[in-house]
C-alpha cells in the first residue's frame, strides 16, 4: 500500500519488558500498583490542593481510599451524570461558581451511561468507574498490541505498549475518566479495520464518538483504510462505506439528545469554548502561552507546551516510518486543541496511540533510548500521580 511503513518483524529484540503474551497484562498490574502507591501517599502526606483552590466541583462521597485517589477533577463530572444525568441544575445552585444547565454536556455520554450501568449491578459509582477505565484500558492495551505486532512486528508492538503504561499521564487512563475508552474505541476500530471487518470498525468508532468530544477524528483513518485497503470478503467497499456512518449517526444521536433538553444541537461545542476559549489555527495555543508563561497552569503550562513541541515534532516521523491511516489519527489529535490552548495538552497526549507507537519503533531498533525513556518517564509519572491524587492540577 502507498505510502505505508514496511513491516519490521525481523528488528531486534528490545529490552523492554511487559509486553507479549500476558506481558501487557503484567505491565499494566506493575504500574497502576506503583501509581496507586505513589496516589495512596500523596493523598495522606500532601496538603489537599483544594485548600488554595476553591470552588472546584467535588460532587462523590469520599470512599474506600484505594479508589478514592483515581476521582479528581473532571471525575466529578463524569460521577455526578452517571448518578443524577444530565439535569443536574439543582446541584450547581449556591455553588461558588456558577454553571449553565448544559454544562454537563461537555462530558460525553457513553461513560457515565456504563458507571450506571455498573452501579446497578451492586457496585458503588466510584467503583464502577475505577473498573471501566481499567477494563477499557485492557482492551486498548490488547488492541494496540495486536495491531502494531500486524503491522510493525513484535517487538515494536512489544516497546509500544511498555511506552504507554509508562507514559507520564497515563493514570488518566486508569482514573475515573473517559481517556481510556476513547483510547479503546479508537484502538479497536482501526485493529477491526485492517482486518477486514468493518462493521466492527464503525461500531468501535462510534464508541470511541461518545466517549470525548475528539472521538469523531477516528473518521479520518477508517475512511483511509476503507479508500486504500482491499475490499472485506463480505459485502465489499458498500459495507465499508455504510459502517463510516456510524460514528456520524452517533454523534448526531447525542446532539439530537441535546436539542430536546437544552435547546441545542452543539452546547457542548459551546461549553468547550467556555472553558478552553475560541477555535484557531493549531498555532494558537502557544500564542496563548506567550502571553504569560508559567511552569504549570492551565493556559500557560511549560510542561504541556514541552509535550506538544515533541508531538508537533513528531508528525513528519509519523508520515515517514508508521502506516498513514496511524499518521492522519494522530496530526489531528495532535493540531485539533492546539487550536485553542496547551490546557490538558499532556493528558490528550496519553491517548495519542501513533506517537507511542513512533517512540516504540525506536525503541525496538535501539534499546538504549528504553533506557533513556524510563529514566524520564517514570518519576514524572509518579509526580504527576502524586500531584492529582493531592487534588493538585495536572491536566
Amino acid at each position: 500500500m502507498a505510502g505505508e511503513a514496511p513491516r519490521s518483524g525481523g528488528a531486534p529484540e528490545t529490552r523492554v519488558t511487559g509486553a507479549g503474551g500476558a506481558g501487557w497484562l503484567r505491565g499494566w498490574a506493575a504500574t497502576r500498583a506503583g501509581l496507586l502507591l505513589v496516589g495512596l501517599l500523596a493523598s495522606r502526606l500532601l496538603v489537599s490542593g483544594l485548600t488554595l483552590q476553591k470552588g472546584n466541583l467535588v460532587y462523590h462521597p469520599q470512599g474506600c481510599a484505594v479508589l478514592d485517589v483515581w476521582a479528581r477533577w473532571d471525575s466529578e463530572w463524569y460521577l455526578l451524570i452517571a448518578e443524577r444525568g444530565y439535569h443536574s441544575e439543582e446541584y450547581f445552585l449556591g455553588r461558588p461558581v456558577a454553571y449553565e444547565a448544559s454544562a454537563t454536556t461537555g462530558f460525553f455520554p457513553l461513560y457515565p451511561l456504563l458507571i450506571r450501568a455498573g452501579a446497578a449491578c451492586g457496585l458503588s459509582f466510584l467503583a464502577a468507574g475505577v473498573l471501566i477505565s481499567n477494563l477499557a484500558l485492557l482492551a486498548a492495551l490488547w488492541f494496540l498490541h495486536e495491531l502494531v505486532r500486524r503491522d510493525l512486528g513484535d517487538p515494536v508492538a512489544q516497546a509500544s505498549l511498555w511506552v504507554l503504561l509508562a507514559f507520564p499521564t497515563s493514570f488518566f487512563l486508569s482514573a475515573v475518566y473517559a481517556e481510556s475508552l476513547l483510547l479503546a474505541g479508537v484502538l479497536g476500530s482501526l485493529w477491526a479495520a485492517r482486518a477486514g471487518r468493518p462493521w466492527l470498525a464503525g461500531l468501535s468508532g462510534a464508541v470511541a464518538t461518545l466517549a470525548r468530544p475528539t472521538g469523531i477524528l477516528v473518521l479520518l483513518p477508517l475512511a483511509y483504510e476503507a479508500l486504500t485497503s482491499p475490499p472485506p470478503a463480505k459485502g465489499g467497499r458498500f459495507s465499508s462505506g455504510v459502517s463510516l456512518l456510524l460514528p456520524p449517526a452517533a454523534l448526531g444521536g447525542f446532539m439530537l439528545f441535546c436539542r430536546a433538553s437544552f435547546g441545542s444541537y452543539l452546547p457542548f461545542l459551546e461549553r468547550q469554548e467556555r472553558w478552553r476559549g475560541a477555535l484557531g489555527g493549531p498555532w494558537r495555543a502557544f500564542a496563548r502561552y506567550l502571553e504569560a508563561p508559567h511552569l504549570h497552569d492551565a493556559h500557560h503550562s511549560t510542561i504541556d507546551l514541552i509535550c506538544a513541541l515533541l508531538l508537533v515534532g513528531s508528525i513528519p516521523w509519523l508520515f515517514r516510518h508508521l502506516p498513514r491511516s496511524y499518521a492522519l489519527y494522530a496530526t489531528a489529535a495532535i493540531l485539533l486543541p492546539l487550536g485553542s490552548t496547551l490546557w490538558s495538552f499532556s493528558r490528550f497526549a496519553a491517548t495519542i496511540f501513533p506517537c507511542h507507537v513512533l517512540l516504540g519503533r525506536l525503541i525496538s531498533r535501539r534499546p538504549v533510548w528504553g533506557d533513556v525513556y524510563t529514566g524520564l518517564a517514570l518519576p514524572l509519572s509518579g509526580l504527576f500521580m502524586a500531584l492529582y491524587a493531592g487534588w493538585w492540577w495536572v491536566g
